[in-house]
């Protein structure tokens, strides 16, 4: 009888099977090794190039100011750029803006007035933006010496210093009167006239104020009169406000 040599099917079997286990395990191994090595690649690259945070992200809030340190300065909202600059105090002394009456031309009686005279003509006190106005003759024709200027409604209030002067020989003491007299125009066209201010106390050395309303007054007259007709008075500062 004639046999043949088969393979063992338990042996064949046994040693394939361990092939098989075999093969797995070392499928295992591989794998797992070769993700830790990747894992190792990518945390090393990702140290080495750390990315950049997104456009959108919320910036960081500025550090706090430190205590004892300054902080710089700029302008606040609301301001224009540029080095921010404290504007001086008013001056408390601010005079109000006026018209000075040696500026208006007279519209009558401009040969009534005179030069400063020549003994005071160098003193400060005669000479602030004055005016002279010489005395009246006294005669039954010139009792009084008038000035007349146009406002027309365009100026409140007049002030002014009366200083006068009687050169040496006269009559120091001679009474010297200095009235304003305004003209205000009526509906009808017509005038009508009134005292707005006057001064009798002024002497030679001894000046006096003299203020008079003349708001909505079309005109202003001056008239002097004095003891003396040689003398002369001086209006210094003297001024309109506009109205």
């Amino acid at each position: 009888m004639t046999t043949s040599s088969q393979p063992d099917p338990a042996g064949s079997g046994g040693l394939s099977g361990s092939w098989r286990r075999w093969n797995v395990s070392e499928r295992t191994a591989v794998v797992g090794t070769a993700i830790s090595i990747v894992g190792v690649l990518v945390s090393v690259l990702t140290w080495l190039w750390p990315t950049e945070p997104a456009a959108d992200a919320t910036p960081p809030p500025p550090p706090s100011p430190t205590v004892g340190t300054s902080q710089p300065s700029g302008p606040t909202p609301g301001q224009s750029g540029g080095t921010a600059t404290s504007a001086p105090p008013p001056s408390a002394s601010a005079a109000e803006p006026a018209d000075y009456l040696v500026d208006v031309p007279a519209q009558i009686g401009r040969d009534k007035l005179v030069e400063i005279p020549l003994p005071v003509r160098e003193r400060a006190e005669y000479n602030d933006h004055a005016i002279a106005i010489r005395c009246p003759s006294n005669a039954s024709k010139e009792p009084a010496t008038e000035v007349t200027y146009q406002l027309s409604g365009h100026y409140r209030q007049f002030n002014a210093t009366v200083h006068p002067y009687y050169p040496p020989g006269s009559d120091a003491r001679s009474a010297t009167w200095v009235t304003v007299i305004r003209s205000d125009v009526q509906r009808d066209g017509s005038f009508t006239t009134s005292a707005a201010g006057e001064q009798k106390r002024a002497r030679p050395g001894a000046p006096g104020s003299l203020t008079a309303a003349v708001e909505k007054a079309d005109k202003l007259t001056l008239r002097v009169e004095c003891g003396d007709p040689g003398g002369v008075v001086m209006l210094t500062d003297a001024r309109l406000t506009p109205a």
